[in-house]
């Protein structure tokens, strides 16, 4: 029988973790392909990250490749890794390992880094050239900004101007501006009543 990809977590607070951590380091030794996330405690990017990257063993329910380990770790165990790489300079850190190589997940060749679920598939095939991880599209929700499902919206990133309607700016009293905000409107904000039109 074959045996199936490796999906574990590793966390400081669950009694078995020296016991995941020596099993990752034999499997990092041992030259499989390892997928780490490494998160923080208290990290939003992290917590906005998690479950796209638990969204995986969804895809490996019925795959066997005991050559892929998919892992998170929280970053205060991260020490422990051998041969995993230099401590990571942010969070979350989503790494490559396929000993003596290490590669993070912002420098990978494939096109789209959302951190979607589909994108983790995709880095996944990418470097394990295994074409039968299905990647089954979920609709709905947002994440980062960009509609999952293949669509992405569009920001418009030259807009200027902002939270404040011309009928609120044209009732700022600049003789008596209320707080610090209303003072930066008044002092460079503001046009002349001169330029203004009626």
């Amino acid at each position: 029988m074959l045996e199936k990809a490796k999906l574990i977590e590793i966390l400081p607070n669950k009694s078995n973790h020296e016991f995941l951590t020596e099993s990752l380091n034999n499997d990092i030794s041992s030259g499989k392909h390892i997928f780490l996330f490494i998160f923080m405690d208290g990290c939003e990017p992290c917590n906005q990250t998690k479950p796209q990257w638990k969204n995986i063993k969804k895809h490996f329910k019925h795959h066997d490749n005991s050559d892929i380990v998919v892992a998170s770790i929280n970053q205060l165990l991260f020490k422990k890794l051998n041969k995993s790489g230099s401590e990571p300079m942010g969070y979350p850190c989503l790494r490559y390992i396929k000993h003596p190589n290490t590669e993070e997940y912002e420098d990978s060749e494939i096109s789209d880094k959302d951190r979607s679920t589909e994108s983790f598939i995709e880095w996944i095939k990418s470097k394990t050239g295994d074409n039968n991880v299905k990647i089954k599209r979920i609709m709905g929700g947002k994440m980062g900004g960009k509609m999952m499902g293949g669509r992405k919206t569009k920001h418009n990133k030259n807009k200027k101007g902002g939270k404040w309607s011309l009928k609120y700016k044209r009732s700022i009293n600049c003789r008596h501006p209320k707080g610090f905000s209303q003072k930066q409107h008044c002092k460079y904000g503001r046009k002349p009543k001169t330029l203004r039109r009626k």
